[in-house]
């Protein structure tokens, strides 16, 4: 299922920092576990001569010869690295070929690469043959290049029946494999979601914003499709986010304007093997290519581990339930976190997770203590493969002091069915559809058993199936039945008023807030100008006045400090005086009439705004609890170019899209009730005029 090299992401796993539940996530973001994993970013710089990727002679493309046994699987990546000869083209490679490939074309670290080669060569290769590799697709066909089974329990299946080994559910674009069939496939509807993102954009770019979006709606699509849905604590919280970002890290082109990367339509449609124009897209297995005039990441901007932690951080900051392990028990919507606690025997917690280095030991742990269960299917003798696991895994947590994890409770796992599936991507268990099963017949009493009297109760106790066909009766909602709080009915008739009464366009302009990928740009913008706490402007100002004091201006000592606006009054003269450069309204000021007036003052003053989501949201920013209206006047001049991008895309993408609906009133919406009423009076008219 995985969309972009699901064997490459395993590592993720080892070195994941957060797990578990929402508040650790958020937390862990907070904090990124550490100075290790907060790398000062720079600009990675471009030189053409040496980012240039060859797809000329030796390295030309040539499609896959699946006739003659060539292999390819669920990894873009990979499938592009054997069509263009960096791998052999039969797709079956060693840990060597590997690691030099992905470093040499994606610059993937050579830390990262390592670690994921060595897990895909034990779980889903031969590590017992003199000649040891593995491949990127299915079993290969001509045996020969496994060498010896023996030891081994059976044909290693490839990365292509790896589910629940270091493959799992919500992948970009490959389907859950209880939804599809099959987990290695790109599926069209999740390709077509995908590219929708950007299919209206002056500037189509599959940046890390546009992939975390199409994350929170294929991990919600899971959830509420796939009742075997399962996202277990390396192959959900880890492994899934790595996959969306490798899209983006690995797959975008390097330019000197953009040393990051731009991934524009055509080169994603290259990567992922599309023909076609959007809404008639076709597929080709196989033959995902590297695009011409395509550069890879500077030589010096390797993607690394600690890079990758930082991704999946950024990730789960926006959206917490990233990393929480767990799955539907069997329907769907029927999400249910795993225990930490029970998991690891009170080792870890939900608190004692976010301490010290504990969030690296308590995956590093986990993954040695599961290892030798997946295993044990693979080999007769795990000893030789589980000691390449456990020697990687000791390097890196031998010096943090970790608490002892001895074992981990493997029945905390029974509870979600697609845990219990096989991991060589065929359930052993497939669910069932149609209705739920009767259940069965009560056991008949034993002769001579005292038989008891039957009670009748006032409200006689039925059982919940009855009839010929034994059908189940549907849960009934019950609420209109229950006495609420008096505050939950007042919030309720407030809900109802707003929806009924009829609101004019001055007030009904703040339902249209900016949409969530733009409002993450503004945010992030807006962090870079953090106003002073009194700690740093005290600090400020004691070097300031000691440069004075010393004959020096101050302006040597001190920089013109950059902060962001707040405050009505200030941010009113602001906008009055033209200085104001961006302004941002949150939607639930109450009362409303502070800020009602903004938006037409900003459009008169030629000051472009956006309304967004949340008070409390716009608060963090100038470390308050709320506030009612920030504003950007003047930028540091490496930001200018990503404030008149985002000013560009807020007038482009909110402004003139919402002109309209400046004039229109909200509201009016009436209930079933008055709308059949209303209905039926129509209808008695007509045919009074008819008559």
């Amino acid at each position: 299922m995985t969309s972009f090299c699901i064997v490459l992401a395993l590592f993720a796993i080892l070195l994941s920092q957060v797990h578990a539940f929402p508040h650790i996530a958020r937390e862990a973001a907070s904090n990124k576990a550490g100075p290790q994993f907060k790398p000062e970013r720079r600009s990675p710089g471009f030189d053409a001569s040496a980012q240039l990727v060859d797809v000329t002679g030796a390295h030309a493309f040539v499609p896959p010869n699946f006739t003659a046994g060539d292999l390819r699987g669920p990894c873009p990546g990979l499938n592009a690295l054997a069509n263009h000869n960096y791998l052999p083209h039969n797709g079956f490679a060693s840990v060597t070929q590997f690691v030099q490939a992905t470093n040499q074309v994606f610059g993937m670290g050579l830390d990262l690469g390592g670690f994921l080669a060595t897990y895909g060569l034990v779980m889903d290769g031969n590590p017992l043959s003199t000649n040891p590799g593995w491949s990127i697709g299915g079993p290969p066909t001509n045996t020969a290049l496994l060498g010896s089974l023996t030891g081994l329990l059976g044909t290693p299946q490839g990365i292509s029946g790896s589910h629940n080994k270091h493959e799992g559910d919500s992948s970009p674009t490959r389907g859950d494999l209880y939804q599809y069939g099959n987990d290695y496939t790109l599926q069209l509807p999740e390709f077509q979601a995908l590219y929708d993102l950007q299919a209206h954009a002056a500037q189509p770019n599959y940046d890390l914003s546009v992939m975390l979006q199409h994350r929170m709606n294929r991990y919600q699509q899971s959830v509420s499709q796939n009742p075997y849905f399962y996202y277990g604590p390396f192959t959900g919280t880890q492994i899934s986010p790595a996959t969306y970002t490798f899209v983006y890290r690995f797959m975008s082109n390097k330019s000197a304007e953009a040393p990051e990367g731009i991934l524009n339509q055509e080169v994603l449609k290259s990567f992922f093997g599309i023909t076609g124009e959007s809404g008639s897209f076709v597929y080709n297995p196989g033959y995902e290519q590297i695009p011409s005039n395509w550069y890879t990441r500077a030589v010096d901007d390797a993607y690394t581990i600690p890079f990758l932690e930082t991704d999946i951080l950024s990730f789960a900051q926006e959206f917490p339930q990233f990393l929480v392990p767990g799955g539907n028990t069997g329907t769907t919507n029927s999400f249910t976190p795993i225990n930490i606690t029970a998991l690891t025997g009170g080792v870890y917690n939900a608190q004692t997770l976010t301490q010290g280095n504990n969030l690296q030991c308590f995956a590093y742990q986990a993954l040695q203590q599961e290892s030798p269960d997946m295993l044990k299917g693979l080999f007769s003798d795990i000893t030789i493969p589980l000691g390449l696991l456990t020697t990687q895994i000791t390097d890196v947590i031998g010096n943090l002091g970790c608490p002892q994890l001895q074992s981990i409770d493997n029945s905390q796992f029974s509870q979600y069915p697609g845990y219990s599936q096989s991991y060589d991507g065929h359930p052993a268990n497939p669910p069932k559809q149609g209705k739920k099963a009767a259940p069965a017949p009560f056991p008949q009493s034993k002769a001579g058993a005292t038989k008891k009297t039957a009670k009748n109760p006032l409200i006689e106790k039925r059982p919940r199936n009855f009839g010929i066909g034994q059908d189940i009766q549907p849960r009934r909602n019950l609420s209109r039945m229950v006495r609420w709080p008096e505050y939950v009915r007042l919030q309720r008739q407030k809900k109802i008023l707003n929806l009924r009464l009829k609101v004019p366009p001055a007030i009904a302009q703040f339902t249209n807030v900016l949409d969530r990928n733009t409002a993450a740009q503004a945010f992030k913008l807006l962090n870079k100008y953090r106003p002073e706490t009194k700690a740093e402007k005290k600090e400020r100002l004691h070097k300031e006045a000691t440069a004075v004091s010393e004959g020096k201006k101050k302006e040597d000592v001190s920089k013109k400090p950059y902060a962001v606006k707040y405050g009505l009054n200030h941010v009113v003269g602001l906008i009055e005086n033209k200085k104001a450069g961006l302004v941002l309204i949150p939607n639930d000021v109450d009362p409303i009439e502070l800020v009602i007036f903004l938006p037409a003052l900003c459009r008169k003053m030629g000051v472009p705004y956006a309304i967004i989501k949340g008070k409390a949201r716009l608060g963090t920013v100038v470390h308050k609890k709320t506030a009612a209206v920030l504003c950007l006047t003047e930028v540091r001049s490496e930001d200018k170019s990503e404030l008149s991008k985002l000013v560009s895309t807020i007038k482009e993408g909110y402004s003139e899209k919402n002109e309209e609906l400046k004039r229109h009133w909200g509201g009016g919406i009436m209930g079933a009730k008055a709308i059949a009423s209303q209905e039926k009076k129509r209808k008695a008219l007509e045919s009074a005029i008819k008559i």
